[in-house]
């Protein structure tokens, strides 16, 4: 699989699986850096529903989730101005965190090498 965050989730949620059947499979990342997260710099807001069914003690794991999210302002950006914008309720990301996605995604490397990945 890939070594990006929707990749290192497959392989971990398949080896579970594995785990669970009792069955032994193979499962190899590839990564054309020469580490994980390295090609991955952006950051992003996570909303943390799938990790916590992924991996429901995430937070016991020490996942670099780092900052909650307090407050939701969207901005209109000019030359000059920062125009404010009405924020809608389907972008409410309160209970979200502002993570960068390079250091979330060595996180998940780790956690799928932990399961033989």
């Amino acid at each position: 699989v890939g070594a990006g965050p929707a990749g290192l989730s497959a392989a971990i949620h398949l080896k579970q699986r594995c785990k669970k059947a009792d069955k032994d499979l193979s499962v190899c990342v590839v990564e054309k850096a020469p580490e994980l997260g390295a090609h991955t710099l952006s950051g992003c807001v996570l909303e943390p529903t799938t990790l916590r069914e992924l991996l429901p003690h995430w937070k016991k794991l020490e996942a670099p989730l780092e900052t909650p999210v307090t407050k939701d302002r969207f901005m209109f950006l000019t030359k000059r101005l920062a125009i404010p914008l009405i924020t809608l309720p389907q972008m409410n990301n309160h209970g979200n965190y502002i993570i960068s996605l390079g250091k979330f995604v060595r996180w998940l490397g780790e956690q799928a090498e932990d399961l033989g990945v």
